[in-house]
């Protein structure tokens, strides 16, 4: 059995490189008993219920390790993570700070304070934080990576193209850049190319939802509706509560001549989200086309509930309308409509929604 606490420390360290926490955290326990003044098995130890998602117990430990040892940079950068992952970014971004202070070139605190800043709605001060990290390490990954995101919630489609790239190149098998650098290419209308993106991220992550539903969405712009509907059958085998894949799930269908089945999905996806307008008008939609006009319209009156500036709703309910002989109630609803989008020319039958695109995130 060892016995001083700096082996104590070593096998703890190795034991959590090979991702066996609780125990490497054992061998801490015993160098901090050998040695209460030991700065570095506090340190580790804080790291590794970081890492267990016990974050109070490591802000303890981060807390003893920096009294101990106040020149430590890695100490504070760990503590200013733990922060951040409960929130508390203002105090982390100070332990950053400090972290950086002590160490100019430490890479990971100009990364970890970048994603910081970027939660406090700072993007502009997260993207220099990643020039730094990049001008430190211009081979980090990680930071090309995050900086792309900023540049992507920035509208910058192009510059977070250019990173994800990088990041591409750096790390072949990161599922997320692909992912990402798909909806930024979608955002500006090159669909194609977000699809094989998409492609790679399912590749390396067969059970990612979030691309076989972007993929699918892609698909549908293209007006692919065959092979979207495959992809959006995959996004709700993954995620069964999915409201936004069965909407467009429907639209598929009901593109290809399936109005039954696209208003089941409807049904699932009003089920799952009441407050859905889209699949509210969608069902309205289809509803019309099977000659149910009075169902279409109870369908387009709870999306205009829901949505009072649905134009889109308002002009098919005066549609209907004026196809019933409802000719006052039908000018009412057309005056609505073009007061709220003077221009309905080249209006779609059904209403795509992309709201359940969603960007993966860098955690800290």
């Amino acid at each position: 059995m060892p016995d001083n606490a700096e082996t104590y420390n070593k096998r703890g360290e190795a034991k959590a490189n090979l991702g066996a926490l609780d125990r490497a955290i054992e061998d801490w326990d015993m160098a901090i008993q050998i040695n209460p003044d030991y700065a570095r098995a506090y340190t580790n130890r804080g790291n590794a219920l970081n890492m267990l998602g016990q974050y109070a117990a490591a802000i303890v430990d981060f807390d003893i390790g920096i009294r101990l040892e106040p020149n430590n940079s890695v100490a504070y950068n760990s503590r200013g993570a733990t922060k951040a992952a409960l929130g508390e970014y203002n105090t982390a971004i100070a332990d950053f700070d400090t972290a950086i202070q002590l160490n100019p070139d430490y890479t990971l605190a100009y990364i970890n304070r970048g994603l910081a800043k970027a939660a406090l709605g700072e993007n502009i001060a997260a993207i220099l934080d990643y020039n730094t990290a990049i001008q430190l390490e211009p081979n980090n990954a990680e930071a090309y990576y995050n900086r792309g995101l900023f540049a992507g919630e920035m509208g910058r489609y192009d510059l977070a193209i250019a990173d994800y790239g990088t990041a591409i190149e750096l790390n072949p098998d990161n599922a997320d850049a692909y992912y990402n650098r798909g909806l930024a290419k979608a955002a500006v209308g090159q669909h194609d190319a977000a699809i094989l993106d998409y492609d790679v991220a399912i590749k390396l992550n067969p059970d990612d939802a979030e691309a076989y539903y972007n993929r699918g969405l892609a698909k549908t712009v293209l007006g692919q509706h065959d092979v979207a509907a495959f992809d959006y059958d995959a996004t709700i085998k993954l995620d069964p509560n999915n409201a936004y894949a069965y909407n467009n799930r429907g639209i598929a269908k009901a593109e290809l001549g399936k109005l039954e089945s696209g208003i089941e999905d409807w049904n699932a996806a009003i089920l799952l989200k009441p407050d859905y307008a889209e699949a509210y008008y969608n069902r309205g939609e289809a509803k019309a086309n099977l000659g149910e006009p009075q169902a279409a319209i109870e369908d387009w009156d709870a999306a205009i509930q829901l949505k009072p500036d649905y134009a889109e709703a308002y002009y098919k309910r005066g549609v209907v309308k004026f196809g019933l002989g409802q000719g006052a109630a039908s000018i009412a609803d057309y005056n609505t409509a073009i007061r709220l989008n003077p221009d309905l020319a080249g209006m779609k039958l059904f209403s795509v929604d992309q709201s359940g695109t969603v960007k993966k995130e860098q955690v800290f």
